[in-house]
C-alpha cells in the first residue's frame, strides 16, 4: 500500500487532489489483488485506473504547455510509454495470459513515486513560478 502523504504534494491543488486519488485507486486495486476478488472486479478497477491515468496526464500535459515547460515532449512520450504497458498488461490479464497483478502493481506504485517525487516537481516549481511573475 502506498501511503499519502505531504512529500508527494506539488503545491498546485487539482494536482495533489488527482495524485491522492490516483494512490487510494493503486491501493484500491491492491486490496482487491490481495483479498483475490473476481477477475470481472479486479478489470473493472483496472480499466477504471488506466482511465483516470489518460485524464491526469492529459491535464498535466496541459499545465506543462501552458507554462511552457521544455520537457514536455519527453513527458508525453514518458506518459504514452505507461499508458501503453498499463494496457498491455490489462489485455495480458483479461485474456488470462498473466495469472498474477501482483508484480504490475509494484510498478505501477514505483512509477507514480518516481512521477510523482522527482518528475511533477520539476514542471509544478515552473509554473507556480510562472503564476507568482
Amino acid at each position: 500500500m502506498i501511503e499519502w502523504n505531504e512529500k508527494y504534494m506539488v503545491g498546485i491543488d487539482n494536482i495533489d487532489r488527482q495524485h491522492e486519488l490516483l494512490v487510494d485507486k493503486i491501493n484500491h486495486l491492491l486490496e482487491m489483488h490481495e483479498k483475490s476478488e473476481d477477475l470481472h472486479v479486479i478489470s473493472t478497477l483496472f480499466i477504471g485506473l488506466i482511465h483516470y491515468f489518460t485524464k491526469h496526464f492529459e491535464y498535466e500535459e496541459t499545465i506543462m504547455r501552458g507554462c511552457n515547460y521544455p520537457g514536455l515532449e519527453r513527458r508525453k512520450l514518458e506518459h504514452k510509454i505507461f499508458y501503453n504497458n498499463l494496457e498491455k498488461t490489462k489485455n495480458d490479464f483479461i485474456n488470462g495470459e498473466i495469472s498474477s497483478l501482483g508484480y504490475i502493481i509494484d510498478y505501477i506504485k514505483l512509477w507514480v513515486m518516481d512521477h510523482i517525487i522527482i518528475q511533477d516537481k520539476k514542471y509544478a516549481n515552473k509554473s507556480l513560478l510562472k503564476v507568482n511573475t
